[in-house]
């Protein structure tokens, strides 16, 4: 999944597409989509999925962090800000691979903890409170280690101001997908100009 998002982000870059002059963003958007029921399912490492009746508490993915993730959000990033300035006049683009992009970074945002509804910021899962817990922006309880390595990778790699990465991560826990998403292509094309 990971190399066919690359291979995308490189032919998008350099011009190449297939031998009808478009590059497939449905596939890209499938395996986007694949990486964010991963990221889901396996949350920091665990399977944490209530309603596996065959999940082990013991098993634990060794590095998941370091490969999965750190990959994922280095990718997501690479898509988004390191695009063609006119890839985000596509509508196909925009709507479905920069929302998709904005889920998976949600995912990972909330790696191990409930995910809230992409539409209303409800909790997804039946049985958990909607109480303001310690640190959740919208009084959802959020991961800060992955979110430090997002706001982390924004500055280091992508050059950005440690406020702009904090407004970033801040808008990304409390926002819903769609709204995170028109958020994200603001940033982009402010990002651009």
């Amino acid at each position: 999944m990971l190399s066919y998002i690359y291979a995308y982000h490189q032919q998008q870059s350099s011009g190449v597409s297939d031998g009808n002059g478009k590059v497939d963003l449905n596939l890209v958007k499938i395996s986007i989509g694949e990486l964010n029921a991963l990221v889901q399912g396996l949350g920091s490492g665990k399977v944490i999925d209530p309603e596996d009746t065959f999940k082990n508490d013991s098993v634990v993915f060794e590095s998941f962090e370091s490969v999965l993730i750190n990959n994922s959000i280095m990718v997501s990033l690479q898509l988004c800000f390191q695009c063609d300035a006119s890839m985000l006049k596509d509508a196909q683009f925009r709507n479905s691979i920069l929302l998709e992009i904005a889920r998976l970074f949600k995912a990972i945002a909330y790696a191990g903890y409930p995910l809230p509804d992409s539409n209303n910021g409800v909790l997804k899962q039946k049985g958990v409170s909607n109480g303001n817990n310690a640190n959740g922006g919208a009084g959802f309880k959020f991961n800060t280690m992955m979110c430090e390595a997002i706001s982390n990778l924004l500055v280091n790699n992508l050059g950005f101001p440690v406020e702009l990465s904090r407004e970033f991560v801040e808008q990304l826990v409390k926002t819903t997908d769609r709204q995170f998403s028109k958020y994200l292509i603001t940033l982009i094309e402010k990002y651009k100009q």
